[in-house]
């Protein structure tokens, strides 16, 4: 028996060559060709051997293989050409079905690419410096009465001492907190304001700002050298070569060029024109020890590490090292974080340009579901019309998976056509797009290989996901059953389109919330009572010059009917920065510790501003005061609140040694944005520090104020530029991403909503054919238009319903974390929610309206004709 078995498998090809042959071989002639094959396969074997059998049988496979690998390409490209004549033959068959399909697609897709570019754009925010993976910033958690406080500058020692002692840490730069003082530079008689950045000359070895002319050397030895851009010397010295050339600034300093940067790229958070070493602070100021004490957090500190450092190990290192130089303190704590994850992250890792991120990335989906929902909805619509096409197609011998692939290629061919509108949309909005976002996007990088790559496989995703129900349905059809009854249009497939439009417009009415409240968020911040009078304030950056004769500039400038009220100030009244800790008062809870905003102003401060009084009296002109405050001091409600005495006037608070008299209590006042808290301040007097002068003008015509204005400045200060601004523009800059955010994210989410009316529509059009009859036998039978109007719009308007009952939950949770962003928000009542409702139902009454009015007062006969 077992001999018998032996020899009838030596009689038979190899398994895996029989297996191959049935690959090569046409289906239709499989049994007749492998029959042949394996008798003349056993006749060798019989007459020669089985090695020689196998090897002609190989042989012939392998004969076979090309012929058949040539014969299925062939095929295929002829099977892929008849399907793109079938999908346009079908979009011309089809032209409003085919046209809100493509446009859908279309619009969907160019949302999809803008929003792409501005997220790459926002990720490779500093992702260009070389260094990028040992690079670190080192910012600090500030620890006062028991709260923690991120913060971005750390003391100035902290840079040399992790150089010296850190065997990890090798190499630093600091900087000051801030883009620079706005100081007078100049040039022979070219003379400007600019801002100019204190930095260790060092951040140029640490950041890749390349140096076209000069050398860092120069700068490293020379505290009086300055580095400018390309954009700052062309304004200033033309086609001069400009290294060795003197700047003067502050009409005090001579500065030496030693070098001239390429102009600082867009996406660099890092940005400057002139640079100066960091110990130009301590002239500036005139304060010896200000670059080099650990008793402040003036600087921004950047560290390069060796490469692979425990970023623990040196977290630990340096927490001792800043502990030691402040004495044991443990109030503040240094950490290591990658500088290219702070702009999205910030320095905690919840900043609120990766929240912005996520939500556009959101949006991208969305509007892309949108349009997807759109080709499923109109596809499966359609399906009643292809029915005896595809059992046609049967009875002739198409396959299932014929018909699928058949579906799934129209599908693709239609994306690609959207795709091809897409990019060309995307080409012409390019500059629109990036005078609304803010960004100088490049319309070259529409073809970078990432935004082609990226497309392609949204294309190909897009098609397959939208085509992938549409075609399994339609090949799902039985023939008999089609030729029989045509094909079933109700059941599940009504049921499935019905979800998908109340999702498409739960995820509308969800932009549309969103547009809602980030919009009343923005008025609410633009309109909040912010305790004082920023209208018609034009303030103006000074020097040394009108520092020094401030109350006689002051004076002259009262003069002018046009100006009510003059302060002068160290700072922007809406961005003070400058805080202490370490304050005490009688019976202080030793777990109070508070951060307290420092404000030097003259006393005409709250007149200028409408600033109210609560307490006591304000600050008078020519207050004693030491190095920082007048010994009457005036607080804000804040602080008079964590003070929590009945009566704070008359009552002292200390500093270290010294004594100061509270003599007043403002009501508060926003001093930065609506992001924030109101923090305790304290106002003092101290001319040394003002830098700003405040003027409130009149009803007066602006024009001739402001060249009274410069004429007093000239007078005093000839050798300066003349500069103001109005400050209610210096507050519309505080929100100017959020603005951005929100103009961007309301463009998309009309153009969603374009979307899901587009999809309504082609619906209404498709169910309005479909019930035609219906209407005709209504109408003969005496039914009002009106009634068969809202009988048909009604069923569009009870899904629209559902929609909001989904989409109200998901946008007031996204919402919420957008909204917890600022301190001061307004609370999104029903109201918003039931605007939405209204104004979804709306826009989809006004989408199906015209078809449903064009089937109404049709004329009946016509509908009743016989097919």
């Amino acid at each position: 028996m077992r001999n018998e078995f032996l020899m009838e498998k030596k009689t038979k090809p190899p398994v895996v060559a029989e297996w191959l042959l049935n690959k090569v071989l046409p289906g239709d002639s499989w049994n007749t060709s492998a029959g042949d094959f394996e008798e003349y396969f056993s006749t060798l074997v019989r007459e020669k051997n089985y090695h020689t059998a196998s090897i002609w049988y190989w042989k012939n496979i392998l004969f076979l293989a090309p012929k058949k690998i040539n014969h299925s390409i062939l095929w295929s490209i002829a099977m892929f050409s008849n399907y793109l004549k079938i999908a346009f033959r079908n979009i011309l068959k089809h032209k409003g079905y085919s046209f809100i399909n493509i446009a859908g697609l279309a619009i969907g897709m160019t949302c999809s690419i803008l929003i792409f570019l501005w997220i790459m754009d926002e990720i490779n925010y500093d992702k260009f410096h070389k260094k990028d993976d040992v690079l670190f910033s080192v910012p600090a958690w500030q620890h006062y009465g028991g709260t923690a406080l991120p913060w971005s500058g750390t003391p100035p020692a902290l840079g040399p001492a992790m150089e010296a002692e850190i065997p990890e840490i090798v190499n630093y730069a600091r900087m000051e907190s801030g883009r620079g003082n706005s100081l007078t530079v100049g040039y022979g008689n070219k003379v400007f304001r600019e801002q100019v950045l204190r930095a260790d000359i060092s951040l140029l070895e640490l950041f890749s700002f390349p140096l076209k002319y000069g050398s860092i050397e120069a700068g490293l030895s020379d505290p009086y050298s300055v580095y400018l851009t390309e954009r700052i010397a062309e304004k200033y010295f033309a086609n001069e070569d400009a290294v060795g050339k003197v700047l003067i600034i502050e009409n005090l300093y001579n500065f030496t060029v030693a070098g001239i940067l390429e102009n600082i790229p867009e996406n660099s958070t890092i940005r400057f024109d002139i640079l100066v070493p960091l110990e130009f602070t301590e002239k500036l100021y005139d304060q010896v020890d200000y670059t080099t004490t650990w008793s402040n957090l003036y600087c921004r500190t950047y560290v390069e590490s060796i490469p692979g450092a425990s970023i623990d190990a040196i977290n630990s290192k340096i927490k001792d090292r800043i502990n030691e130089g402040n004495g044991g303190s443990e109030k503040v704590i240094p950490f290591l974080r990658k500088y290219s994850d702070i702009y999205l992250h910030g320095n905690t890792g919840d900043g609120r340009n990766i929240i912005n991120v996520r939500i556009f990335a959101v949006i991208a989906v969305s509007v892309l579901i949108l349009a997807c929902i759109n080709f499923v909805n109109l596809s499966t619509a359609q399906s009643f019309k292809r029915a005896r096409e595809v059992g046609l197609r049967k009875v002739v011998g198409a396959g299932r998976k014929d018909l699928i692939f058949q579906f799934l290629g129209e599908a693709v061919s239609i994306s690609l056509i959207a795709l091809a509108i897409a990019f060309a949309l995307t080409f012409l909005l390019i500059p629109v797009f990036n005078g609304i976002s803010g960004k100088n996007i490049s319309p070259d990088e529409i073809w970078s290989s990432s935004t082609i790559l990226t497309m392609f496989s949204i294309v190909f995703t897009a098609g397959i996901l939208a085509g992938s129900f549409p075609a399994f349905y339609l090949a799902s059809f039985r023939p008999i059953k089609v030729f029989k009854q045509g094909a079933g249009s109700g059941g599940r497939s009504v049921n499935y389109r019905n979800i998908l439009v109340v999702l498409q417009f739960a995820i509308s009415i969800g932009l549309i919330i969103s547009t809602f409240i980030i919009r009343n968020q923005l008025n609410y911040v633009d309109s909040m009572d912010l305790g004082l009078n920023k209208e018609q304030i034009i303030y103006i950056p000074i020097n040394d010059t009108i520092r020094n004769q401030y109350d006689a500039v002051k004076q002259e400038l009262l003069k002018n009917p046009g100006i009510e009220d003059i302060t002068f100030a160290n700072t922007l009244i809406n961005s003070i920065g400058w805080n202490w800790h370490n304050w005490d008062w009688e019976g202080r809870d030793e777990s109070e510790d508070p951060l307290v905003t420092n404000l030097f102003s003259d006393e005409d401060l709250l007149k200028t501003f409408n600033i109210e009084l609560k307490y006591g009296k304000f600050l008078e002109n020519e207050e004693e005061h030491d190095q920082f405050w007048s010994n009457n001091v005036v607080i804000n409600e804040t602080f008079a609140d964590i003070i929590n005495i009945d009566d704070p006037i008359g009552k002292q608070i200390s500093n270290g040694e010294r004594s100061y008299n509270i003599i007043g209590v403002v009501k508060d006042f926003n001093f930065k944005s609506a992001f924030i808290q109101i923090e305790p301040l304290i106002i003092a007097y101290n001319p040394r520090f003002f830098n700003i002068i405040f003027l409130k003008a009149g009803p007066q015509e602006m024009e001739d104020v402001l060249t009274d204005i410069e004429s007093v400045i000239k007078t005093f200060d000839p050798g300066s530029p003349f500069e103001y601004e109005f400050l209610d523009e210096s507050y519309t800059r505080l929100y100017s991403s959020q603005q951005r955010f929100g103009t961007i994210f309301r463009y998309f989410a009309i153009l969603a909503i374009i979307i899901s009316c587009l999809g309504l529509f082609g619906l209404a059009l498709f169910v309005t054919e479909q019930r035609i009859k219906e209407i005709g036998i209504r109408k003969t039978l005496g039914a009002p238009v009106t009634g068969i109007m809202l009988l048909l719009s009604g069923e569009f308007i009870k899904w629209i319903l559902l929609a909001n009952l989904l989409a109200w939950p998901v946008a007031w949770y996204y919402m919420s974390g957008w909204l917890s962003n600022f301190a001061y928000r307004f609370n999104p009542g029903i109201s918003i929610f039931l605007t939405a409702c209204i104004l979804s139902i709306l826009i989809a009454f006004v989408t199906v309206v015209y078809q449903v009015t064009r089937a109404v007062i049709a004329n009946p006969i016509d509908s009743l004709k016989y097919e």
